[in-house]
């Protein structure tokens, strides 16, 4: 059986649900790591620029 078998595609609203959940998570990252919160210091700089260019880039602004 292949793999993608083995796991039922997602509807639209499931792959919207998560995207939603993983932009407001990335923000989150975003935001305590700039911010020196403690326990959210462990990410590396240059990744979480880069996190912040696309959250800049699709217009989610909740990174700031």
């Amino acid at each position: 059986m292949p793999a993608d078998e083995d796991f039922p595609i997602p509807t639209l609203q499931t792959m919207q649900k998560l995207k939603e959940l993983a932009t407001k998570h990335l923000a989150e990252i975003v935001r305590k790591h700039n911010g020196k919160v403690s326990g959210w210091e462990g990410y590396d700089d240059a990744e979480v620029a880069a996190a912040r260019a696309l959250l800049d880039r699709d217009g989610a602004g909740a990174a700031r």
